[in-house]
């Protein structure tokens, strides 16, 4: 056992036994002082060591304790304000967990909401401290606070947990509603008890779903299973108190009161869910499956306004044939000639054909690219037309010096429709366990898109996308800050084929969260 943890654990049944304050506050210091610093002690190699949140964890004890211990001082509500504080360092945590990480690894989303939820939890404690007029009587703002606590950051943990144990149809649907449900009960509770009933409502598919892929689920050790099984499978009871108290609120002659529920649903939440859920997963946390990208990326940003303003004055700059010197990086020798000879030389030669584009941007997108075109039409980046109107694309390809770019061989392609700049797409290529991906990066205001492709063959043509063929691959397209790849919920799918009269048909699709946008249509022949 950890030393901290056998001091944290006295000091939490000091509090419990001297303490003047009635007993069931004992249920929200459990949490304080013992489930939240053992959980948020699981902290991925990674993540590092965090001074702030290591010291925070130490102070919102003894914080805890004093106030427990000392009644009613003057001083307490500097103490609720410095768990406060400590609180919302997590929900920060969290939140920088989140935007590293990007779009991505759905089990790691739901720990970090877990993150957001305890700073949420701390105010409200904080509110009951300070005795600050919330506009509900001093338990309600209490009770809020242990529902944060639970429901909110211990339940997203243990859910976070269990997704990097076994993932499933059923896990997606039972974590979209634990997520969502916790603000809607808080609102209900707060608001309307209709809204409270629908919540627990949504709380119960949730919750019923998640102890069935618990008990679905295979775990480090028989110890562990058996006790991630209870702390799941107590919340199929504890729920049903709260429903049976969300339909008092709505229902006359059924009554069932606070005191109740604090007995009823509180101690069993306390033991069974949360002591068991704990003790469990601390027994052998399991380590994420997300893995940091690691692929080099461009060092060119631009400013406010990019184009080719931002390769202007910079080493290299000597015009190219093409976008790649040698095709036969993406494809072996063998393959190369299976792909069509044609397709080859337009990337090896891409100077000597000429470029036909119609952009089509999906109806229910179209309102987004209207009020993106704005900004477009000044930075000069990612300027797509708003018709569907065939426009030729013209512009050149330059070289750009590995020591300005940071990758090898880099060509700058520039494309305008009627002189006007379109984009400027930087094109390198890099290998990463075996594999060479199209290295493809997008200077931005302060930042860049790169998109990493990988390159098949079907029959004669030839795909490029950023969908991964396999969990390792490096595929998919980032947001670049500071030389930091964060994933974005974009892919985007080439299809290159040859038709019979010479010339090359491309289809370009982006999705987001798998929703398809912009479909851009290119015919390409060869000049003359």
């Amino acid at each position: 056992m950890k030393p901290w943890l056998v001091v944290s654990t006295l000091l939490f049944l000091l509090a419990a036994f001297f303490s003047a304050d009635p007993w069931y506050y004992s249920i929200l210091t459990a949490a304080q002082m013992i489930y939240v610093p053992l959980l948020l002690s699981n902290r991925q190699p990674e993540e590092g060591k965090s001074p702030l949140l290591l010291y925070g964890t130490g102070t919102a004890v003894v914080m805890v304790t004093i106030l427990r211990l000392t009644g009613d001082m003057p001083w307490d509500a500097a103490l609720g304000l410095l768990y406060f504080i400590f609180t919302i360092l997590v929900a920060f945590h969290g939140v920088r967990r989140m935007v590293r990480r990007g779009f991505t690894n759905v089990e790691e989303f739901f720990l970090d909401v877990g993150y957001v939820y305890l700073g949420i939890g701390g105010f409200w404690f904080f509110a009951f401290v300070a005795e600050i007029d919330t506009g509900f009587y001093p338990l309600l703002t209490w009770l809020t606070s242990i529902h944060f606590h639970y429901a909110g950051f211990m339940l997203l943990t243990f859910l976070g947990l269990l997704g990097r144990r076994r993932k499933s149809r059923s896990y997606y649907t039972a974590g979209w509603s634990v997520v969502a449900a916790p603000i809607l009960l808080a609102l209900g509770i707060s608001f309307s008890p209709i809204l409270e009933v629908a919540s627990v409502l949504l709380y119960i598919v949730g919750i019923y779903t998640l102890i069935a892929t618990a008990w679905r689920t295979s775990f480090k050790n028989r110890m562990q299973e058996l006790l991630c099984r209870i702390s799941f499978t107590s919340l199929g009871v504890t729920i049903l108190f709260s429903l049976a108290y969300a339909l008092s609120q709505v229902m006359d002659g059924f009554v069932v009161t606070i005191e109740f529920m604090i007995m009823f649903h509180g101690v069993i939440n306390m033991v069974a869910f949360g002591l068991t859920g704990v003790w469990g997963w601390s027994l052998a946390f399991p380590e994420a499956t997300y893995q940091v990208p690691r692929f080099p990326v461009s060092n060119i940003t631009g400013g406010w306004r990019i184009g080719e303003h931002v390769l202007k004055g910079k080493e290299g700059g000597r015009s190219c044939s093409g976008l790649v010197d040698d095709f036969s990086i993406y494809v072996s020798e063998r393959e190369e000639g299976e792909v069509h000879p044609e397709i080859v030389s337009f990337y090896e030669q891409t100077d000597k054909y000429r470029l036909y584009s119609r952009v089509c941007w999906h109806w229910w997108f179209y309102p987004f690219a209207v009020l993106y075109r704005a900004v477009s039409t000044v930075t000069k980046q990612i300027n797509l037309p708003l018709s569907r109107q065939t426009y030729e694309m013209t512009g050149a390809i330059r070289s750009v010096s590995d020591k300005l770019d940071g990758r090898e061989n880099t060509r700058a392609w520039i494309r305008k429709i009627n002189e006007s700049e379109v984009f400027i797409a930087l094109y390198a290529s890099h290998t990463s366990r075996g594999q060479t991906y199209m290295n493809i990066s997008l200077p931005l205001p302060f930042s860049a898109m790169a998109g990493i492709l990988e390159v098949r063959r079907e029959r004669e043509e030839l795909v490029l996308t950023s969908e991964k063929g396999n969990s390792e691959s490096d595929a998919g397209t980032y947001l670049i800050v500071r030389g930091r790849p964060i994933v974005l919920p974009l892919t985007e799918h080439f299809r290159v084929s040859h038709e019979e009269n010479g010339v090359l048909c491309a289809v370009h699709t982006m999705r987001i969260f798998g929703l398809p946008f912009l479909t851009i249509h290119y015919r390409i022949n060869r000049k003359g």
